[in-house]
C-alpha cells in the first residue's frame, strides 16, 4: 500500500509551491492546482526556464 509523506500544491505555475497537510483531489489532479499562471504581453505563460524569478513567488493553496 502507498503511503503520501509530504504534499505539495502548486496554486500558481511556475511559482513556489505550498506544503498542505491535506487536499481534495480531483479527476483532473490536486484541487487548486496550477489554477493560475503567469502570462507575459504576448499572452503566453511564462516558464520558469525563461523567467527564473516567478520561482520565488508564493501563493496560497484554496480551501480544503
Amino acid at each position: 500500500m502507498a503511503a503520501v509523506h509530504a504534499l505539495t500544491s502548486y496554486p500558481i505555475k511556475g511559482c513556489a509551491g505550498v506544503v498542505v497537510e491535506r487536499a481534495e483531489v480531483t479527476l483532473a489532479g490536486l484541487a487548486h492546482d496550477r489554477l493560475f499562471a503567469i502570462v507575459g504581453p504576448d499572452r503566453m505563460t511564462v516558464r520558469q526556464g525563461e523567467a527564473p524569478r516567478p520561482a520565488t513567488v508564493r501563493g496560497r493553496s484554496g480551501p480544503t
